[in-house]
C-alpha cells in the first residue's frame, strides 16, 4: 500500500523483505505542483499541469535499510518530507559588487 502525501508533493511505497532488506521507493515534485495522485490495481500515478515553456520537474528515488541510511518506513518518509521541504524553499544567493 502506498503512502500518498499530495500536500508535501510525494508518493511512497515501502516493501518489507526479511531476505533482502526493506526497500522504499518514491516520487516527488515541488509542493503545490501536484494535481492528483491516483492508485489503481497495479499502478501509482502522480499528475501535474505542465505550462508551455516551463520545465516540469519530478524526482524519483529509493532507500534501502541495508544502506544504513534508513531504518524503517518512517525514516524513509521523513526523508521524502525533508527533500520536498527543500524543493519548496530553494537556496537563494545574491552576489553584490563591493
Amino acid at each position: 500500500v502506498p503512502t500518498l502525501n499530495p500536500e508535501k508533493g510525494w508518493l511512497s511505497f515501502w516493501e518489507e523483505s526479511d531476505q533482502y532488506g526493506d526497500l522504499g521507493t518514491g516520487i516527488l515534485m515541488e509542493p503545490g505542483k501536484v494535481s492528483d495522485m491516483i492508485v489503481t490495481a497495479d499502478h501509482y500515478l502522480v499528475t501535474t499541469r505542465a505550462k508551455k515553456n516551463e520545465p516540469a520537474r519530478f524526482y524519483a528515488g529509493a532507500g534501502w535499510v541495508r544502506s544504513e541510511d534508513f531504518d524503517n518506513k518512517d525514516d524513509w518518509e521523513a526523508y521524502l518530507s525533508r527533500f520536498a521541504e527543500k524543493l519548496g524553499n530553494p537556496l537563494k544567493i545574491t552576489v553584490r559588487n563591493p
